[in-house]
């Protein structure tokens, strides 16, 4: 308060001392590249979120690998062939007297 610095004064026991707070300002280069330091790691980010990268390509399979799976897909070809051989024959066995009565 002004009163209680006039009162000081006037004592003469003791200096008053402004307090003015000093700025410590970070130099122009150092706060642009701070500045071009957020902002590229900004961009990378976005860029990898938006953009991710593609996974990696499967191995190429090797040739036993590959005559495997041609053997199970011929064995499960075969084997749906035959289940449906055998629908078809119970279902004509079931239709039998109903065609006959209606050629």
């Amino acid at each position: 308060p002004p009163e209680v610095l006039t009162r000081v004064r006037a004592a003469g026991q003791a200096e008053v001392i402004p307090l003015t707070p000093r700025r410590q300002r970070l130099p122009a280069a150092l706060t642009g590249l701070a500045a071009a330091l957020v902002l590229t790691i900004g961009g990378l980010t976005y860029r990898q979120l938006g953009h991710p990268a593609p996974p990696p390509s499967p191995a190429e399979p090797s040739p036993a690998e590959v005559a495997r799976a041609t053997e199970e897909a011929r064995f499960a070809l075969a084997y749906i062939g035959k289940v449906n051989r055998q629908a078809l024959g119970a279902l004509s066995k079931a239709a039998g007297p109903f065609q006959e009565a209606h050629p």
